[in-house]
């Protein structure tokens, strides 16, 4: 989106895991609106300001700033069912306590959600649905959303909900695209949903709550739900291989983390398309764009 002629807020700009993914992308695309960014880092000997969310020491002196957004955190759903009392402290207690902090010297805090606060039990959920996660990790996205809303009450912050973010190095597609160019065969998932969006989308999403200061609950979703067996079949394509290579097998909730299966991942976007001209992408837009990447 590059709103650059217009953007003049945040001047400064926290970027809390400047490491991970979402985190890089959003310094390089901040950094090229102009906006001073300031990355943080985990991982001591990092290029980035060091900061843990596990260690409240570190927070202790902050850079002047306008605003920060909260990338950090650990994201795999499988690890937080494996470790819900360490995953916790990083994302609930860590991030809940650095935006309170963070408010407090007034900053304005954008925290990165999921759709997976959700149960998957209806499509295009509503932002105003009451959280009802069904695994450790929506569970944990859900209180931090919980510890988040007095900073909306009071103006000084926003939640965004992601659904699942896709560049062309999403770990299942490289491991899809490798198998599949060397013969063998892959087993998606015929049973799990996606809603997936580009990290573009997801950038621009997060410029437009950001540089309007909006305080509230948006959402960045596709335009509808598909499957991680439609992915693989998109990906199969790409590399011109043997469709029969694409072997779909059926999710074990508890093995992947889940206490039930989602039928669906989506997230409503009415108030994001009407208000700030957004336009969700297609499920097989954005797997075409990925292993065109």
């Amino acid at each position: 989106m590059l709103r650059s002629e217009s953007v003049i807020w945040p001047s400064k700009l926290l970027v809390v895991g400047a490491d991970g993914a979402v985190g890089r992308a959003a310094c390089a695309h901040f950094t090229a609106l102009g906006v001073t960014v300031i990355g943080t880092s985990h991982r001591r000997g990092s290029d980035h300001h060091y900061l843990d969310l596990t260690v409240p020491a570190s927070w202790e002196v902050l850079p002047d700033i306008d605003a920060a957004l909260i990338c950090a955190g650990v994201t795999s759903i499988v690890d937080c069912a494996q470790d819900p009392v360490a995953t916790k402290q990083v994302n609930v207690r860590g991030t809940v306590g650095l935006a309170a902090k963070l408010s407090a010297q007034g900053t304005f805090v954008l925290f990165l959600s999921s759709n997976q606060v959700f149960d998957g039990a209806i499509s295009h959920r509503d932002r105003e649905s009451y959280p009802c996660p069904v695994s450790e990790y929506g569970r944990q996205k859900a209180l931090a959303e919980a510890g988040m809303r007095h900073l909306i009450d009071r103006e000084f912050g926003a939640i965004l909900r992601l659904t699942k973010v896709m560049t062309p190095g999403t770990p299942v597609v490289q491991t899809w695209r490798r198998d599949l160019k060397a013969g063998r065969r892959i087993g998606p998932f015929s049973n799990l949903p996606l809603a997936p969006i580009s990290m573009g989308f997801a950038l621009d999403t997060m410029e437009v709550v950001l540089s309007d200061r909006l305080s509230g609950v948006f959402h960045a979703s596709s335009l509808e739900d598909s499957s991680y067996l439609s992915l693989a079949h998109v990906v199969a394509e790409h590399e011109g291989a043997d469709p029969a290579l694409v072997q779909p097998v059926e999710a074990v909730p508890t093995s992947i983390g889940f206490d039930s299966l989602p039928r669906f991942s989506s997230l409503d976007m009415q108030m994001e398309v009407s208000e700030f001209d957004l336009k969700p992408p297609s499920a097989k837009d954005v797997f075409r764009s990925v292993v065109a990447g």
